[in-house]
């Protein structure tokens, strides 16, 4: 849970930067809104799991807010005609989550730690590269994330004969937010350096173009000058 608490205290110090609250606005949602989910992630990780006898637990904040988030999120891609890059992307962040969930070792806090940077560079990475927008990564890396923990659940459970049916640990949370916080970064280096490029081209053009009336004044000025000796 620390982990989880430092990310997402990370993510609200973002909101003070120019930066951090462009990121949040190229999802589609206000900085008061962008606040109030992170704060609600906050707490959802803090309270006590929701359990169903000795068989079932979830963590609010670790899977209960992002499948609420993935539906917001999923309205917002609908109203801008971006469902299909950013159901491509989820769907490749789904099956990403549970390979890694089932083949790494989570042993140790090491290891756990190991686990949760490799979910969420894997699904921030593929929800910039294959949804190409803000609001299309970040639904991306929310609703793959959840979902792949849903799969994994199913399999360690009735395959692997797991004790418990277990949502939203830490793993899966603490992934989530590297991979939110990577794919906004991913998404925010890629405008600066858009209009780093542009700013350069424009100097450029302005450059050639003060050559351009420099070569002209002495063109004319030698013209002058000619006419002058002439007569």
């Amino acid at each position: 849970m620390t982990l989880g608490l430092i990310l997402l205290a990370i993510m609200a110090v973002t909101l003070l930067f120019d930066v951090g609250r462009h990121a949040f606005r190229g999802i589609g949602i206000p900085v008061w809104m962008a606040l109030l989910t992170i704060v609600a992630f906050a707490i959802g990780i803090s309270v006590p799991n929701i359990t169903f006898g000795t068989e079932f637990t979830m963590n609010v904040g670790g899977f209960g807010i992002p499948i609420i988030a993935m539906f917001v999120l999923l309205g917002i891609l609908i109203k801008n005609n971006a469902v299909l890059r950013g159901v491509a992307a989820m769907l490749a962040v789904v099956a990403s989550t549970t390979v890694i969930l089932l083949l790494m070792p989570t042993d140790s806090t090491w290891l756990a730690v190991l686990t949760s940077v490799a979910i969420g560079v894997v699904a921030g990475s593929l929800g910039y590269v294959i949804g190409r927008s803000e609001t299309a990564s970040i639904f991306a890396v929310t609703g793959g994330v959840a979902v792949g923990n849903i799969v994994y659940a199913f399999v360690n459970y009735f395959a692997w004969g797991a004790d418990v049916f277990t949502l939203g640990q830490s793993i899966v949370y603490n992934g989530l937010f590297i991979g939110a916080i990577f794919a906004l970064a991913l998404c925010t280096l890629t405008v600066l350096a858009g209009r780093m490029m542009d700013d350069g081209r424009f100097r450029t053009r302005a450059s050639s173009f003060e050559s351009s009336k420099d070569n002209g004044y002495e063109e004319i000025s030698d013209e002058d000058d000619f006419t002058d000796d002439l007569f």
